[in-house]
């Protein structure tokens, strides 16, 4: 009886299951004890992740726990990845300052304004973080425009490692026809050892004044993207 959820329920209940089991005549704390005494969880799910058969998986592993444990020479290794769907919101009302004895404060209510994307890229040596925002989609046209802008800002001297994930906008025909002519980008695509999520934290959570990013603006891309490099002090 526990197999599926009771419609709307994501879950059952123990008074839920003494609804059910009305007929029966048990009360929802005898059947506590009973699923206690029988180590049943029925108001709990686990999940797995079924990794496809690839007998290459643990070469490219390799590959990437090397290039964060002895990084290339004359060589920047780059974790890009994005952030979609972000909900842009603001005050109602602006904040006030910290004062003595009286903590800053700001309003409860905010205003919408849509959802906003985050395109990043982060050093994993030097703990740079190249950004790209103000993208109102996630296409392979606004990622290679941002591949444009990296390739614009690193120095010409350099390889470069980037570690991406499988997205739709990594793979389109258009990113591969722009690898193609850039021959010192090097993809190394491996979704499973894609750390590029914490620097995404960084960015929206910067925590205390003195541990956030210094933003060293880089310019306006094509199709008016706005970039940066984000740098931890």
């Amino acid at each position: 009886m526990t197999q599926q959820p009771p419609d709307p329920a994501s879950h059952w209940s123990h008074s839920q299951l003494a609804k059910e089991l009305a007929e029966v005549g048990i009360s929802a704390s005898q059947i506590g004890r009973i699923l206690a005494d029988l180590d049943i969880k029925p108001h709990r799910v686990r999940s797995w992740i079924t990794r496809p058969d690839d007998p290459t998986f643990w070469e490219r592993a390799a590959d990437i726990c090397g290039l964060y444990l002895v990084p290339p020479t004359n060589a920047l290794v780059l974790l890009v990845d994005e952030k979609t769907g972000m909900p842009a919101r603001s005050r109602t009302r602006p904040t006030t300052r910290l004062a003595p004895s009286r903590p800053s404060r700001q309003a409860h209510e905010y205003v919408r304004h849509g959802t906003a994307i985050l395109l990043a890229a982060l050093d994993v040596h030097g703990g740079g973080i190249f950004t790209a925002t103000d993208l109102d989609r996630n296409t392979a046209a606004n990622f290679t425009c941002f591949l444009d802008q990296l390739d614009a800002k690193i120095a010409a001297g350099l390889e470069v490692h980037l570690v991406l994930d499988n997205g739709s906008s990594h793979i389109a025909r258009d990113t591969r026809w722009w690898l193609v002519a850039h021959p010192r980008f090097t993809p190394t695509p491996l979704q499973a050892c894609l750390v590029a999520e914490p620097g995404g934290a960084v960015l929206l959570d910067p925590g205390p004044p003195a541990a956030q990013a210094r933003r060293v603006p880089l310019g306006r891309g094509p199709g008016g993207q706005g970039d940066g490099v984000h740098r931890r002090r």
